[in-house]
């Protein structure tokens, strides 16, 4: 077999571990540090996607295993998608950057299916974790975690105890819409309440 020929039968996860040892060794080249962070996130992520053993795993499932130094479930009918490395069980939610109003300089995370059903919470998890892709406009108002991402963790007892705090509507199996703009009052709360830093998500 040639240099940089892949044999057929090779796993991706063996393809993108490979992938994963190259570019630690660009460390001490000219790549800039950022650049080098941001690639091996990348195939951090990847690598994790690829050894999960369930389709349909999502990049945000992936990256909080890495950030939480756990691993991502491979039943669907766990309840969770996440085991941190303490054992504690993640229920993870991703949202790009929506536009309510166009025309508007305004954006808002919208997280869905958050309830197992519209009645009740059915999911076994001890925390719900939101990953929501960053508002360039407010960088320095959330930890961001990779650079990227602001992420919220709420324990359980939050959704359960006092789900209209969090304004947790029944729309699309439980919705949770948050304004990315700091300075209104309730997302300003909630970040004060349940932003985490990536040293955070570690801990969890």
């Amino acid at each position: 077999m040639s240099e940089g020929e892949v044999a057929q039968d090779t796993h991706p996860a063996d393809q993108l571990g490979a992938i994963r040892t190259a570019v630690n060794q660009l460390r001490g080249g000219e790549l800039s540090d950022r650049n080098y962070e941001m690639i091996l996130s990348a195939a951090e992520t990847l690598f994790n996607l690829a050894s999960t053993g369930r389709a349909g795993c999502s990049a945000a499932e992936a990256n909080v295993a890495r950030w939480t130094g756990g691993h991502v479930v491979k039943s669907y009918d766990a309840g969770y998608d996440v085991v941190a490395r303490s054992g504690a069980k993640l229920e993870v939610k991703f949202s790009k950057l929506n536009q309510p109003n166009r025309g508007r300089d305004s954006f808002r995370w919208n997280w869905t299916n958050i309830l197992g059903n519209v009645a009740a919470l059915r999911k076994d998890y001890g925390y719900l974790i939101l990953v929501g892709q960053k508002d360039h406009r407010f960088e320095s108002d959330y930890p961001l975690v990779d650079g990227e991402f602001v992420v919220f963790a709420i324990h359980r007892d939050e959704i359960e105890g006092d789900p209209l705090a969090l304004r947790l509507s029944p729309a699309s199996r439980g919705t949770i819409a948050l304004s990315t703009h700091p300075n209104i009052a309730h997302t300003r709360n909630f970040a004060e309440r349940f932003a985490v830093s990536a040293s955070q998500l570690a801990s969890l």
